[in-house]
């Protein structure tokens, strides 16, 4: 990935703040609930792209990328709050995304002059 691009997901990524995540009635975090509200989300956001699709205009458009921002949210959501009770909050989801990111390299799926995943 050349550094142009790094710089501009850096910059666009950073800005995720994860929110208070689903909880049970006693005040716990509720993962079962948080998963179906990452689920409701990406629905959302998949039915605003085939709005999008549609209409083809900067309105659609804009609604399809906010849903986006709230599927990744509330998936951010979910692993602070799965992780956030670790010995060292954040360390377990930044190996993780190492390992993520590793295995994607080793495939090529970070070549972006390619054009995409071969189906």
């Amino acid at each position: 990935m050349n550094r142009n691009i790094e710089n501009a997901m850096e910059r666009a990524f950073k800005n995720i703040v994860a929110c208070i995540p689903e909880k049970t009635q006693d005040g716990y975090f509720d993962e079962a609930a948080q998963l179906t509200k990452v689920k409701r989300e990406y629905k959302e956001a998949v039915d605003a792209y085939e709005k999008w699709l549609v209409d083809g205009d900067k309105k659609s458009e804009t609604e399809y990328l906010e849903e986006i921002a709230d599927t990744m949210t509330a998936l951010a959501t979910l692993l602070w709050a799965h992780t956030s009770k670790d010995k060292v909050p954040g360390r377990r989801i930044e190996l993780v995304f190492a390992m993520v990111n590793l295995k994607n390299a080793l495939r090529g799926y970070h070549d972006f002059k390619e054009e995409g995943e071969k189906k």
